[in-house]
């Protein structure tokens, strides 16, 4: 099988219909849908991505104030659950700005109270805090705390297309405090930021530990490498002295028998020549008034 690469902490794609997909129980196409989900998560962990973003909501997330759809709750926890087995993090969208998909038109219906007095802010709140605080029906772990998770966006491309200054500021004071709410922003971002200095220091540390590896390998490949050459330059000096020492024994010993083999020669070719007459007084290969004499 083979080795699926190094999930990156920093980048993504964006898959926005995975819930939708889970509480399909079958696709146009045949496939089911947690199979679909399985098979986009797949494709995300073969490639190498480390984040997918998808979205929180649906047509039943919320039904209306305070009411969620089960069945679909349970799809948003099993795409969870899927990309934590994985090693995935999850950005998660709770509301839609557009309205061809549960845009601000429906958020604004669901809101309660008169069409002039509706609390809008209090609605979302509401559906933040339920939405964050649910606990997985697969694993059991809230929504909140759950680290397959990295982060949670307030909505999806809140633009505001044609808006005047005032429009624009009023959008932004929505968005952040929505965001504020219950510190889930906050505590996202102290969860992302976590793990990527995580991250970064797991990479930090494997690239020290190989580097220390490598060092120690070449290290102890280069001390073998000089002792074995050491040993086999002490085993070459050795038998080097051994040999001249033989040599040397051998030829003097050989030049020693020669002396004696041609003094001895010598000796008996004079008492062949002069029996009687001439005797050798030395033995050191060399003739001289002192060494032989009449008798």
């Amino acid at each position: 099988m083979a080795q699926l690469p190094t999930l990156s902490p920093v980048i993504g794609v964006n898959a926005y219909y995975l819930t939708a997909y889970a509480a399909f129980g079958t696709l146009p196409n045949g496939e089911s849908g947690t199979g679909a989900v399985d098979r986009v998560l797949d494709a995300a962990q073969r490639l190498g991505l480390g984040v997918v973003r998808t979205w929180a909501f649906n047509t039943g997330l919320p039904l209306r104030s305070g009411l969620y759809d089960e069945e679909q709750q349970a799809a948003l926890d099993y795409v969870i659950a899927a990309a934590g087995r994985r090693g995935l993090k999850l950005v998660l969208a709770l509301g839609n700005f557009w309205h061809h998909y549960f845009g601000l038109e429906d958020w604004l219906a669901m809101a309660e109270g008169s069409a002039a007095g509706k609390n809008v802010a209090d609605f979302y709140s509401k559906h933040i805090a339920i939405m964050t605080g649910r606990a997985s029906s697969i694993s059991g772990v809230v929504r909140k705390d759950d680290p397959a998770i990295l982060g949670w966006d307030v909505f999806n491309e809140p633009r505001c297309p044609g808006c005047d200054p005032a429009a624009a500021a009023a959008r932004d004071s929505f968005l952040s405090s929505m965001a504020a709410a219950r510190d889930f922003f906050l505590s996202s971002m102290a969860a992302a930021r976590d793990f990527f200095l995580s991250s970064m220091a797991a990479a930090r540390d494997f690239f020290l530990s190989s580097m220390a590896a490598a060092r120690d390998f070449f290290l102890s490949s280069m001390a073998a490498a000089r002792d074995s050459f050491l040993s086999s330059m002490a085993a070459a000096r050795d038998f080097f002295l051994s040999s001249m020492a033989a040599a040397r024994d051998f030829f003097l010993s050989s030049m020693a028998a020669a002396r004696d083999s041609f003094l001895s020669s010598m000796a008996a070719a004079l008492k062949a020549a002069a029996p009687g007459q001439l005797t050798f007084s030395g033995t050191e290969g060399y003739f001289g008034s002192g060494d032989a004499h009449v008798s």
